[in-house]
């Protein structure tokens, strides 16, 4: 029965020392970050990643500038893949973004081969209509790498396909007689870019353009 006692208040005080250690890592954490805000003066207070612990709801919240958010700067690992309260490793992290990228960052991404507004299917990011002026811009005017013409070109294509796509019910006709007539000004950028776009949008895009042969892209 003593070893039992012993045993059953080993336990426990291991238990609260584990509590304790990580209230502890979780003050270290904010103190951190705190001093890390506060050293990063150029920042705007707008903009954030943010870290959540599902299972015992613990947050972090990091302060980062538009450019940071807009284009994932800051290394997820900053905040740490597991909670510093509970020690689970289910933990998600995320940015904030704005609801518009600006034409400056837009630029920034186009001519720097480096940067990227996500992993993978940029192109999806850029076709909405708010980016469209912006897109025509920056092909007709910037110099840039190769596969940033053709995620734009891509982008033009997928707001064409979304708008004929029969079970999107929210079509804009208007939006998409305009950026075909946008794509057929620029068929000779449509066509260096074509290996990089998705079979499925040529099959829906192209038939809707004025190629003189679709046979020869």
């Amino acid at each position: 029965m003593a070893r039992l006692y012993l045993a059953t208040l080993m336990v426990r005080k291991s238990n609260k020392i584990l509590e304790c250690f990580g209230s502890l890592s979780a003050w270290i954490e904010k103190v951190y970050l705190k001093f890390r805000i506060n050293d990063r003066t150029h920042a705007e207070p707008t903009y954030k990643m943010m870290k959540k612990c599902p299972d015992c709801g613990h947050m972090v919240t990091l302060i980062i500038t538009e450019r940071e958010a807009v284009f994932e700067l800051i290394n997820k690992a900053t905040l740490g893949w597991t909670c510093k309260k509970c020690w689970s490793r289910s933990v998600s992290i995320w940015f904030t973004k704005p609801k518009q990228i600006n034409f400056s960052l837009l630029k920034e991404w186009a001519t720097n081969p480096s940067l990227y507004l996500m992993e993978q299917d940029q192109h999806l990011i850029l076709a909405e209509e708010q980016y469209l002026e912006n897109i025509l811009e920056l092909i007709d005017t910037v110099p840039m790498p190769v596969i940033k013409r053709d995620t734009l070109m891509e982008a033009l294509c997928v707001i064409v396909y979304d708008n004929t796509d029969d079970e999107n019910t929210a079509q804009e006709e208007e939006l998409k007689k305009k950026v075909i007539e946008e794509l057929n000004k620029r068929l000779d950028k449509l066509k260096l870019a074509d290996d990089w776009i998705a079979p499925y949008l040529k099959d829906n895009v192209y038939p809707q353009l004025t190629f003189d042969d679709l046979e020869s892209i």
